[in-house]
């Protein structure tokens, strides 16, 4: 009979079987060779893989509530230049007019979302400024409060003076 030695690097010689018939299965001898993982060796990895996937889900309720801000800000930017839009257009149409005014946005689907628009007189000059906030009613109270987030446009508007030749 071949010493475990022989059987190592000569299977050859003693046999084709790949371990020495005293290595059963669950010996030591055979778990040497066994494909396949552990229990431990599955319980460690899973614990690497918890400890990695903490600090990523702990960023994950960070990029939401900046995505939300993002689009609060960019919401507001957007309404508040439709509107000077409108209250230039209506300046350009009828100079004496005043386009001003307070509302919301809910026939865009947006509620939420409010608007004051005021013009005035630029004194000595034929020139009125437009000052536009659009701001989140987050409490619905209709009035910009300073932890609501806000945008505001000014712009000047001069009066259309038509050369004769």
């Amino acid at each position: 009979m071949c010493s475990w030695r022989k059987y190592r690097g000569a299977s050859e010689r003693c046999g084709t079987q790949a371990y020495p018939p005293h290595a059963r299965r669950g010996s030591r001898l055979w778990r040497g060779r066994a494909a396949g993982l552990t229990l431990a060796e599955t319980v460690i990895a899973m614990a690497i893989i918890g400890l990695a996937l903490v600090p990523l889900m702990m960023m994950l309720p960070g990029g939401s509530a900046a995505q939300f801000h993002a689009q609060r800000v960019m919401l507001c930017t957007l309404f508040a230049e439709q509107k000077m839009e409108e209250a230039k257009s209506a300046l350009i149409a009828d100079f004496n007019g005043a386009p001003g005014g307070e509302g919301d946005f809910s026939t865009d689907g947006y509620a939420e979302y409010r608007y004051s628009i005021s013009v005035a007189d630029v004194s000595g000059r034929p020139l009125k400024s437009i000052h536009v906030l659009v701001w989140a009613d987050a409490n619905g109270d209709g009035v910009a409060a300073s932890h609501e987030r806000q945008t505001t446009l000014d712009t000047l508007v001069a009066r259309a003076v038509s050369r004769s030749g």
